[in-house]
This record gives structure tokens, sequence and C-alpha cells, in this order.
């Protein structure tokens, strides 16, 4: 039996699998999803049956991310060429799909006879927050779970070596209560 930390920069042919399996759910969401519901019927039941049951498709893309990067980047590595290497495989795709949105939104608004160019301010913001269109904030968490996997990495590691990720566990939880709380009582 072959151990997971020999097979860096090896492909893992259940990881394509997964992948495959969460990018069928991609596509079951975005084609059960109905935006109006008119009656409700058989194939309204169904739709709203499948798309309730594919949202496991982003959670599992993102722990397949985090599983090759654990296998690959684990230990010293250089941080640099990490950011190197992520840059190249997410931003000229975000970038891409950004300015697409921007230039389909000023489209858009040709049609509807309210012809609007965004200020360079307003696109640096959609840039910067993945507000091009609301399809694009899977790129804006990815990006920010590269930016923060090498301190991630180095948090778990100190813990690990020293039995200690119960208290990862319950910080994270203590985390996530701390932003409900906050996000429920004190934000508007």
């Amino acid at each position: 039996m072959n151990d997971l930390s020999t097979q860096k920069n090896k492909r893992i042919g259940e990881v394509d699998y997964l992948r495959g399996f969460a990018v069928l759910a991609v596509i079951a969401i975005h084609t059960s999803s109905n935006s109006q519901i008119l009656n409700l019927n058989l194939l309204l039941i169904v739709n709203l049956i499948i798309d309730v049951f594919s949202h496991f498709a982003v959670p599992l893309f993102i722990f397949i991310s985090g599983f090759v990067l654990s296998l690959n980047y684990r230990g010293l590595f250089s941080q640099k060429t990490f950011y190197k290497k992520r840059a190249k495989s997410i931003l000229p795709q975000y970038i891409i799909f950004s300015i697409l949105y921007l230039l389909l939104n000023i489209i858009i608004s040709e049609i509807h006879g309210n012809l609007e160019y965004p200020s360079i301010k307003t696109v640096i913001f959609y840039f910067l927050t993945a507000g091009s269109s609301y399809h694009l904030w899977y790129f804006s968490l990815i990006i920010q779970f590269y930016l923060f996997y090498p301190y991630i990495i180095k948090i778990y590691e100190k813990f690990v070596g020293n039995y200690e990720t119960i208290f990862i566990f319950l910080a994270l939880i203590a985390t996530q209560f701390h932003n409900l709380v906050i996000s429920h009582f004190f934000l508007p």
C-alpha cells in the first residue's frame, strides 16, 4: 500500500472521481434551480430535490483543494513558489470571467435602455470583491483559501505535533460561533 506522502505530484484517481462528481453536482445545481415558482408540480419538486441534494459540491471542491494542497505543500515549502503557482492556476480565469461579466452587464444595461459604464473605482471594487457577478463568489473563496493556506498549515503542524488538534477544533468552533453571533445581533 502506498503512503500518501510518497505520492507527491502524482495524480490520485479517486480525487479525480470526486472532482467529476462535484462537477456533476454543480451542473445539477445550475440546471435544476428555478427562479420562478408558478405552480407546484412534479418537475418543480424533482428540481428542488436535486438542487438541495447537490449543494455538497462547493464544500467538496474546497475539501479536494485542501487535500491536494496538503499532499503537495507540507513541512517546509517556498511560499513564493506556492503563491506563484496558485496565482497562475486561478487568476487568469478569474480575470477573464470578471471582464466578461462586466461587459455583459454593460450590454444588458444598453438593452434595457439605460447604458451605464462602470467607473474605474467600481471596476477595481468589483475585481477586489468578485462583484462582477454573483457566480464569481467561489473565486473569492478559493483565493482567500490560497492566501491563508500557508498560515493554516503552519498552525496545524504546530498543534498536531503536540497532540493538541482538539484545541484547534474548539478554537474554530468558537470563532464560527463568534462570527454567527456578531453577524446576527450586531450587523445590519
